[in-house]
């Protein structure tokens, strides 16, 4: 996944069998701004749900997103940063079962779930935790990982 960050406005890139789909993050946003959502999934292929990264949503929110999109729209969503940034991927079952309890509801329309490490987690800690996540992981979905500390690009 490539993103080019312009002010507000976020592009992405994804590659997916052989597919390029477009598309940008803040959903919530732009259904405010859009009454009813439609039009933007008929402009775009997918969106990065970034409200994810904050707080894990509700089950009745998430619906409304499904039915607020056309069948071949695809979403991204964050792993809530209690895991990925609070508890630095420890200790988490509850809160992971919590998020795919909520995302179950757009299952079919999911790219991936990413999980997006913290800045300050380096190389040896972020490998530690998802190799102890990974089992974790519902097997339904498709994972992307978001490194960004200095270490990992060394």
């Amino acid at each position: 996944m490539l993103s080019s960050r312009r002010n507000t406005c976020i592009t992405i890139l994804a590659a997916l069998d052989g597919v390029i789909q477009l598309g940008r993050d803040h959903f919530i946003l732009l259904i405010w701004r859009i009454p009813d959502g439609s039009y933007y999934s008929q402009v775009f292929d997918f969106v990065e749900i970034d409200s994810s990264l904050y707080k894990t949503s509700n089950a009745f929110i998430v619906k409304n997103w499904s039915k607020k999109t056309s069948a071949h729209f695809r979403f991204t969503a964050k792993f809530p940063k209690v895991i990925t940034h609070d508890k630095r991927l420890n200790d988490v079952e509850k809160e992971l079962e919590l998020f795919f309890s909520s995302m179950i509801y757009l299952k079919d329309n999911i790219l991936a779930l990413l999980i997006q490490l913290t800045p300050s987690m380096s190389i040896v800690e972020g490998m530690n935790g998802l190799r102890d996540i990974i089992p974790e992981l519902d097997k339904r979905f498709r994972y992307a990982v978001e490194v960004r500390d200095s270490s990992y690009f060394i």
